[in-house]
């Protein structure tokens, strides 16, 4: 128990850094094409939209295939790879000459990345099974947190010392990633054959449940940033310190995620991952309605502490939950499924969030996630009785 506690702690920094090398070009990309050169704000506003979705698109189609790589040659050698990988290519982001470098650079890190997916099955394959969504739930603070703390991070780095050397300070981080998971043991050969030599039927069906509410999860997590900004704006009369207020609303979640998530895996490996998951649902469906009620951003940042905590019962206990309704001889592929919905998730979170805002309004737009996730919580809650005899 001791070696794997160093191990979800190697992989919990790892998560953090490459969470936090994803997610810090979101407030600084359209600054950084228009300092390459790009004038037009129909361009700057296409290209920024390019060059941050096709990441998280690459990693949704890619994230299969190192999975399946990491089963048959070692998942440390796939973190390994993803580690340094991205480390190259966030620095060479610095060296940008013109927008279809970054471009490139970023559909290249989509490709190479998957550090975050791997570590998910990595961790879930080496945990015990009754520290299972413990573990999970440590492990996804450093996603959420990574990923909402790392537009804060990336803007006020860019503001004060440059956005080159942004790129520069993050590339250190995922090779300081790469250093510390040399030190981590893998999975060993006699535990992966006892794991094929058990047989358990999967069942899809819950499987498909599951991935299609990491779907949801990350539409509402990932690409909410820039809704949130402009929400900020509309309650916070004055004018006065908006960036900051507005990376404080976006941060507000992942600092409460934190504090919760394991907390609240403990409680979820004692008495049941379907419960937690439908209460965390129902919880997340009323703290984004509640939301449009906001009126100052007080307020706001309370409703996105809360929606912080049940971000704990969410993700973390759908992994657990995939790890205990499916064969251990397909675990790795099932996993790796889940992870890729949840990147397609974020992709749509791009685009989606910033259209349905173009097309209604961003109360409407909160309106439609806590629906989203109110009937996630009755698909769930229908299909876990229904196919429970199942698994």
């Amino acid at each position: 128990m001791r070696n794997f506690k160093k191990t979800l702690l190697v992989c919990w920094f790892g998560v953090f850094v490459t969470s936090i090398g994803l997610s810090q070009i979101a407030p600084v990309l359209p600054f950084y094409l228009r300092e390459l050169g790009l004038t037009k704000y129909d361009d700057i506003a296409f290209y920024s939209g390019l060059a941050w979705g096709i990441t998280p698109l690459l990693v949704s189609i890619f994230t299969p295939v190192w999975g399946f790589l990491g089963a048959k040659f070692g998942y440390k050698s796939m973190l390994l790879r993803a580690s340094l990988g991205m480390a190259i290519l966030t620095l060479m982001l610095a060296f940008a000459r013109d927008v279809f470098d970054v471009v490139t650079i970023r559909a290249l890190t989509g490709i190479v990345a998957g550090f975050n997916s791997t570590a998910v099955i990595f961790i879930a394959m080496k945990a015990p099974k009754k520290f299972a969504a413990y573990a999970l739930g440590t492990l996804s603070t450093a996603s959420v947190s990574g990923s909402l703390i790392g537009p804060l991070f990336g803007g006020l780095v860019a503001e004060f010392i440059g956005l080159r050397f942004l790129f520069a300070i993050v590339a250190f981080f995922l090779f300081c990633s790469f250093i510390t998971m040399c030190f981590v043991s893998d999975i060993k050969n006699n535990k992966v054959n006892k794991i094929e030599k058990e047989s358990k039927k999967t069942n899809f069906s819950m499987v498909m449940v599951l991935c299609i509410l990491t779907f949801v999860i990350n539409f509402a997590v990932f690409g909410i940033a820039p809704v949130l900004s402009i929400y900020v704006e509309e309650i916070h009369k004055n004018g006065e310190l908006i960036v900051f207020y507005a990376g404080l609303v976006v941060a507000a979640s992942g600092i409460s995620n934190i504090f919760f998530a394991a907390k609240i895996g403990k409680i979820a490996d004692k008495i049941g991952y379907e419960k937690i998951i439908t209460i965390s649902l129902l919880f997340s469906a009323l703290v984004f309605y509640l939301q449009i009620f906001a009126e100052t951003v007080l307020m706001l940042v309370v409703l996105r502490l809360l929606f912080g905590v049940a971000l704990g019962g969410l993700a973390p206990c759908v992994n657990a939950m995939l790890k205990k309704i499916s064969d251990k001889s397909k675990l790795s592929l099932v996993l790796s499924i889940n992870q890729s919905f949840f990147a397609l998730g974020g992709f749509a979170s791009g685009f989606g969030n910033g259209y349905l805002v173009a097309l209604f309004n961003v109360k409407t737009t909160f309106l439609i996630i806590a629906l989203l996730f109110f009937s996630s919580a009755v698909l769930f809650f229908i299909s876990s009785r229904i196919l429970k005899d199942k698994y």
